[in-house]
Protein backbone atom coordinates (compact mmCIF):
# COMPACT_ATOMS: atom_id res chain seq x y z
CA UNK A 1 0.00 0.00 0.00
CA UNK A 2 1.34 3.41 -0.95
CA UNK A 3 2.02 5.99 1.76
CA UNK A 4 -0.62 8.35 0.36
CA UNK A 5 -3.38 5.73 0.52
CA UNK A 6 -2.30 4.79 4.05
CA UNK A 7 -2.42 8.43 5.14
CA UNK A 8 -5.90 8.85 3.66
CA UNK A 9 -7.27 5.79 5.47
CA UNK A 10 -5.79 6.87 8.80
CA UNK A 11 -7.20 10.39 8.38
CA UNK A 12 -10.63 8.90 7.74
CA UNK A 13 -10.26 6.69 10.84
CA UNK A 14 -9.40 9.68 13.04
CA UNK A 15 -12.34 11.69 11.65
CA UNK A 16 -14.70 8.79 12.23
CA UNK A 17 -13.49 8.38 15.81
CA UNK A 18 -13.78 12.13 16.39
CA UNK A 19 -17.44 12.16 15.40
CA UNK A 20 -18.23 9.11 17.54
CA UNK A 21 -16.43 10.61 20.53
CA UNK A 22 -18.15 13.98 20.16
CA UNK A 23 -21.55 12.25 20.08
CA UNK A 24 -20.83 10.36 23.33
CA UNK A 25 -22.81 12.06 26.11
CA UNK A 26 -21.69 9.96 29.08
CA UNK A 27 -18.46 8.56 30.44
CA UNK A 28 -19.64 5.00 29.79
CA UNK A 29 -20.27 5.71 26.11
CA UNK A 30 -16.92 7.44 25.82
CA UNK A 31 -15.26 4.34 27.28
CA UNK A 32 -16.99 2.22 24.63
CA UNK A 33 -15.74 4.53 21.87
CA UNK A 34 -12.21 4.42 23.28
CA UNK A 35 -12.31 0.60 23.27
CA UNK A 36 -13.68 0.58 19.69
CA UNK A 37 -10.80 2.60 18.30
CA UNK A 38 -7.89 2.24 20.75
CA UNK A 39 -8.60 -1.10 22.45
CA UNK A 40 -6.48 -4.23 22.01
CA UNK A 41 -9.03 -5.50 19.48
CA UNK A 42 -10.02 -2.04 18.27
CA UNK A 43 -10.02 -0.49 14.78
CA UNK A 44 -6.48 0.82 15.03
CA UNK A 45 -5.20 -2.59 16.19
CA UNK A 46 -6.99 -4.27 13.25
CA UNK A 47 -5.46 -1.71 10.91
CA UNK A 48 -1.99 -2.49 12.29
CA UNK A 49 -2.45 -6.26 11.93
CA UNK A 50 -3.02 -5.94 8.20
CA UNK A 51 0.59 -4.89 7.67
CA UNK A 52 2.41 -7.55 9.72
CA UNK A 53 3.76 -9.23 6.56
CA UNK A 54 5.04 -6.03 4.98
CA UNK A 55 8.72 -5.43 4.29
CA UNK A 56 10.96 -3.80 6.89
CA UNK A 57 11.01 -0.55 4.92
CA UNK A 58 7.20 -0.49 4.68
CA UNK A 59 6.86 -1.29 8.39
CA UNK A 60 9.03 1.70 9.27
CA UNK A 61 6.87 3.98 7.17
CA UNK A 62 3.59 2.45 8.36
CA UNK A 63 4.74 2.42 12.02
CA UNK A 64 5.35 6.16 12.02
CA UNK A 65 1.95 6.90 10.49
CA UNK A 66 0.15 4.59 12.95
CA UNK A 67 1.94 6.17 15.93
CA UNK A 68 0.87 9.62 14.76
CA UNK A 69 -2.75 8.51 14.38
CA UNK A 70 -2.71 6.92 17.83
CA UNK A 71 -1.43 10.11 19.46
CA UNK A 72 -4.07 12.16 17.61
CA UNK A 73 -6.83 9.86 18.89
CA UNK A 74 -5.56 9.98 22.49
CA UNK A 75 -5.25 13.78 22.47
CA UNK A 76 -8.71 14.11 20.95
CA UNK A 77 -10.34 11.84 23.51
CA UNK A 78 -8.59 13.50 26.45
CA UNK A 79 -9.78 16.94 25.33
CA UNK A 80 -13.35 15.80 24.74
CA UNK A 81 -13.57 14.05 28.12
CA UNK A 82 -12.61 17.30 29.86
CA UNK A 83 -15.58 19.00 28.17
CA UNK A 84 -18.07 16.39 29.38
CA UNK A 85 -20.48 17.94 31.93
CA UNK A 86 -19.91 16.82 35.52
CA UNK A 87 -22.52 14.35 36.74
CA UNK A 88 -22.97 15.26 40.42
CA UNK A 89 -25.20 12.21 40.96
CA UNK A 90 -22.31 9.79 40.47
CA UNK A 91 -20.99 8.22 43.69
CA UNK A 92 -17.66 9.55 44.94
CA UNK A 93 -14.47 7.56 45.16
CA UNK A 94 -14.02 5.59 48.34
CA UNK A 95 -11.38 7.26 50.50
CA UNK A 96 -9.94 4.77 52.99
CA UNK A 97 -9.52 6.11 56.50
CA UNK A 98 -6.03 6.40 57.86
CA UNK A 99 -4.86 5.77 61.41
CA UNK A 100 -2.63 7.52 63.90
CA UNK A 101 0.77 6.01 64.52
CA UNK A 102 0.71 4.19 67.88
CA UNK A 103 3.51 6.56 68.96
CA UNK A 104 1.41 9.67 68.31
CA UNK A 105 -1.61 7.96 69.83
CA UNK A 106 0.24 7.41 73.12
CA UNK A 107 1.63 10.95 73.07
CA UNK A 108 -1.91 12.30 72.66
CA UNK A 109 -3.04 10.20 75.63
CA UNK A 110 -0.28 11.62 77.82
CA UNK A 111 -0.96 15.20 76.71
CA UNK A 112 -4.71 14.92 77.37
CA UNK A 113 -4.04 13.60 80.88
CA UNK A 114 -1.69 16.51 81.65
CA UNK A 115 -4.24 18.97 80.29
CA UNK A 116 -6.77 17.60 82.78
CA UNK A 117 -4.29 18.58 85.49
CA UNK A 118 -4.24 22.15 84.22
CA UNK A 119 -1.12 22.01 82.04
CA UNK A 120 -0.96 23.92 78.75
CA UNK A 121 0.73 22.57 75.62
CA UNK A 122 3.91 24.33 74.49
CA UNK A 123 6.83 23.54 72.25
CA UNK A 124 9.89 24.92 70.55
CA UNK A 125 11.97 24.76 67.35
CA UNK A 126 13.63 21.51 66.30
CA UNK A 127 16.75 23.43 65.17
CA UNK A 128 18.40 25.13 68.15
CA UNK A 129 21.65 26.78 69.10
CA UNK A 130 24.31 24.91 71.00
CA UNK A 131 23.82 27.28 73.93
CA UNK A 132 20.10 26.40 74.13
CA UNK A 133 20.57 22.65 73.84
CA UNK A 134 23.46 22.35 76.27
CA UNK A 135 24.68 25.48 78.06
CA UNK A 136 21.23 26.57 79.28
CA UNK A 137 20.85 23.13 80.88
CA UNK A 138 24.18 23.24 82.75
CA UNK A 139 25.97 21.21 80.08
CA UNK A 140 29.14 23.25 79.56
CA UNK A 141 31.52 22.97 76.58
CA UNK A 142 33.54 20.19 78.26
CA UNK A 143 30.66 18.31 79.85
CA UNK A 144 30.86 14.54 79.04
CA UNK A 145 27.09 14.32 78.49
CA UNK A 146 27.56 16.23 75.23
CA UNK A 147 29.36 13.19 73.83
CA UNK A 148 26.63 10.84 75.05
CA UNK A 149 24.01 12.63 72.97
CA UNK A 150 25.99 12.27 69.71
CA UNK A 151 24.19 15.17 68.07
CA UNK A 152 23.29 16.14 64.51
CA UNK A 153 25.13 19.45 64.01
CA UNK A 154 24.08 21.65 61.08
CA UNK A 155 27.00 24.04 61.52
CA UNK A 156 29.37 25.10 64.30
CA UNK A 157 26.62 26.54 66.50
CA UNK A 158 23.32 24.98 65.38
CA UNK A 159 22.03 21.42 65.75
CA UNK A 160 18.86 19.34 65.88
CA UNK A 161 17.65 19.29 69.48
CA UNK A 162 18.65 16.16 71.37
CA UNK A 163 15.93 16.33 74.04
CA UNK A 164 12.65 18.14 74.67
CA UNK A 165 14.15 19.67 77.85
CA UNK A 166 15.86 22.07 75.43
CA UNK A 167 12.50 23.82 74.97
CA UNK A 168 11.78 24.14 78.69
CA UNK A 169 13.75 27.33 79.43
CA UNK A 170 12.31 29.31 76.53
CA UNK A 171 8.76 28.11 77.20
CA UNK A 172 8.97 29.02 80.91
CA UNK A 173 10.43 32.43 80.06
CA UNK A 174 7.50 33.15 77.72
CA UNK A 175 4.99 32.23 80.44
CA UNK A 176 6.71 34.42 83.03
CA UNK A 177 6.86 37.35 80.59
CA UNK A 178 3.11 37.00 80.07
CA UNK A 179 2.61 37.04 83.84
CA UNK A 180 1.36 33.48 84.09
CA UNK A 181 2.52 32.10 87.45
CA UNK A 182 2.58 29.29 88.43
CA UNK A 183 3.84 27.87 85.15
CA UNK A 184 2.32 24.55 84.06
CA UNK A 185 3.50 23.29 80.68
CA UNK A 186 3.62 20.01 78.79
CA UNK A 187 5.94 19.89 75.77
CA UNK A 188 5.61 16.99 73.29
CA UNK A 189 7.83 16.67 70.23
CA UNK A 190 10.52 14.98 68.17
CA UNK A 191 14.18 14.86 69.13
CA UNK A 192 17.23 13.66 67.23
CA UNK A 193 20.37 11.66 68.03
CA UNK A 194 22.85 9.56 66.08
CA UNK A 195 21.42 6.24 67.26
CA UNK A 196 19.88 3.40 65.28
CA UNK A 197 19.05 -0.13 66.46
CA UNK A 198 15.96 -2.11 67.49
CA UNK A 199 15.33 0.10 70.55
CA UNK A 200 16.85 3.40 69.35
CA UNK A 201 16.12 5.60 66.34
CA UNK A 202 17.77 8.77 64.98
CA UNK A 203 14.43 10.59 65.27
CA UNK A 204 12.14 9.76 68.17
CA UNK A 205 9.58 11.36 70.49
CA UNK A 206 9.67 12.70 74.00
CA UNK A 207 7.22 14.44 76.29
CA UNK A 208 8.43 16.95 78.87
CA UNK A 209 6.41 18.59 81.64
CA UNK A 210 7.52 21.52 83.82
CA UNK A 211 6.02 23.24 86.81
CA UNK A 212 7.34 26.48 88.34
CA UNK A 213 5.79 28.09 91.39
CA UNK A 214 6.34 28.87 95.06
CA UNK A 215 4.90 25.52 96.18
CA UNK A 216 6.81 23.03 93.97
CA UNK A 217 7.99 19.91 95.82
CA UNK A 218 9.42 16.54 94.85
CA UNK A 219 6.42 14.78 96.38
CA UNK A 220 4.18 16.86 94.12
CA UNK A 221 6.25 15.71 91.14
CA UNK A 222 5.94 12.06 92.21
CA UNK A 223 2.18 12.38 92.61
CA UNK A 224 1.74 13.84 89.11
CA UNK A 225 3.91 11.13 87.54
CA UNK A 226 2.12 8.30 89.33
CA UNK A 227 -1.26 9.69 88.23
CA UNK A 228 -0.05 10.12 84.63
CA UNK A 229 1.37 6.58 84.41
CA UNK A 230 -1.68 4.90 85.95
CA UNK A 231 -4.10 6.86 83.75
CA UNK A 232 -2.14 5.82 80.67
CA UNK A 233 -1.04 2.27 81.45
CA UNK A 234 -3.52 1.07 84.05
CA UNK A 235 -4.25 1.31 87.78
CA UNK A 236 -2.16 -1.77 88.56
CA UNK A 237 1.05 -0.35 87.12
CA UNK A 238 3.63 0.67 89.74
CA UNK A 239 6.09 3.54 89.44
CA UNK A 240 9.63 3.34 90.75
CA UNK A 241 12.02 6.26 91.29
CA UNK A 242 15.77 5.55 91.23
CA UNK A 243 18.30 8.21 92.29
CA UNK A 244 20.18 9.56 89.29
CA UNK A 245 22.09 12.62 88.12
CA UNK A 246 20.93 15.13 85.52
CA UNK A 247 22.80 18.44 85.13
CA UNK A 248 19.58 20.46 84.95
CA UNK A 249 17.76 18.99 87.98
CA UNK A 250 18.79 18.44 91.60
CA UNK A 251 17.78 16.12 93.18
CA UNK A 252 17.13 13.85 90.19
CA UNK A 253 15.68 10.42 89.58
CA UNK A 254 15.01 7.97 86.78
CA UNK A 255 11.44 6.73 86.37
CA UNK A 256 10.58 3.07 85.86
CA UNK A 257 7.17 1.48 85.49
CA UNK A 258 6.27 -2.13 86.19
CA UNK A 259 5.34 -4.15 83.13
CA UNK A 260 4.48 -7.77 83.76
CA UNK A 261 6.38 -10.11 86.05
CA UNK A 262 9.37 -12.45 85.88
CA UNK A 263 9.05 -16.21 86.34
CA UNK A 264 9.72 -15.81 90.06
CA UNK A 265 6.83 -13.35 90.38
CA UNK A 266 8.95 -10.21 90.78
CA UNK A 267 7.94 -7.18 88.68
CA UNK A 268 9.65 -6.40 85.39
CA UNK A 269 10.67 -2.76 85.17
CA UNK A 270 10.73 -0.57 82.06
CA UNK A 271 12.72 2.66 82.07
CA UNK A 272 10.40 5.53 81.12
CA UNK A 273 12.45 8.70 81.60
CA UNK A 274 13.99 11.10 84.07
CA UNK A 275 12.78 13.75 86.50
CA UNK A 276 13.84 16.09 89.29
CA UNK A 277 13.70 19.53 90.83
CA UNK A 278 14.86 22.29 88.49
CA UNK A 279 18.44 23.34 89.20
CA UNK A 280 18.62 26.94 90.52
CA UNK A 281 20.89 27.94 87.62
CA UNK A 282 18.24 26.74 85.14
CA UNK A 283 15.55 28.69 87.01
CA UNK A 284 17.74 31.82 86.82
CA UNK A 285 18.06 31.45 83.04
CA UNK A 286 14.25 31.71 82.75
CA UNK A 287 14.42 35.14 84.41
CA UNK A 288 12.93 33.91 87.70
CA UNK A 289 14.43 34.24 91.17
CA UNK A 290 15.22 30.72 92.46
CA UNK A 291 14.87 32.06 96.02
CA UNK A 292 11.21 32.82 95.30
CA UNK A 293 10.17 30.31 92.64
CA UNK A 294 11.24 26.70 92.34
CA UNK A 295 10.13 24.02 89.96
CA UNK A 296 10.25 20.46 88.81
CA UNK A 297 10.37 18.74 85.45
CA UNK A 298 10.19 15.30 83.90
CA UNK A 299 10.90 13.88 80.46
CA UNK A 300 9.43 10.65 79.10
CA UNK A 301 10.40 8.60 76.07
CA UNK A 302 7.40 7.49 74.01
CA UNK A 303 8.61 4.74 71.68
CA UNK A 304 9.84 2.24 74.25
CA UNK A 305 6.53 1.81 76.16
CA UNK A 306 4.73 1.60 72.81
CA UNK A 307 6.93 -1.37 71.86
CA UNK A 308 5.90 -3.15 75.04
CA UNK A 309 2.22 -2.20 74.91
CA UNK A 310 1.74 -3.55 71.37
CA UNK A 311 4.36 -6.32 71.39
CA UNK A 312 6.38 -4.68 68.60
CA UNK A 313 9.89 -6.08 68.14
CA UNK A 314 11.69 -3.10 66.60
CA UNK A 315 11.44 0.69 66.33
CA UNK A 316 11.95 0.29 62.58
CA UNK A 317 8.32 -0.86 62.37
CA UNK A 318 7.22 2.70 63.13
CA UNK A 319 8.59 3.97 59.81
CA UNK A 320 7.56 1.01 57.64
CA UNK A 321 6.01 2.23 54.34
CA UNK A 322 3.26 -0.43 54.30
CA UNK A 323 0.07 1.31 55.45
CA UNK A 324 -1.39 -2.00 56.61
CA UNK A 325 0.93 -1.68 59.60
CA UNK A 326 -0.98 1.40 60.79
CA UNK A 327 -4.36 -0.03 59.79
CA UNK A 328 -4.06 -2.83 62.35
CA UNK A 329 -3.91 -0.22 65.14
CA UNK A 330 -7.04 1.48 63.81
CA UNK A 331 -8.91 -1.75 64.49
Amino acid sequence: MKDQALSTQLTQLVEEASKAWAAASTVDVQDQVRATYLGKSGRLAEFTARFQNSSAEQKRSIGGALATAKEQLRALMTLQRQRLPLDVTLPGYDQPEGALSPVLEMMDELVRTMQRLGFSVAGGPEIVRDSENFTALNLGPDHPARDEHDSFYLDEHRLLRTQMTTADVGAITAELTAGRVPVRLVLPGRVFRREADTTHAPAFHQLDAVYLGDDATFSQLKGVLEYLVQQTFGKDVMVRFRPHHFPFTEPSAEIDLSWGVHEDGSPRWLELGGCGMLHPHVVERTGANPQVLRGWAFGLGIERPVLVRHGIDSLKRFTHPDRRYLDQFAL
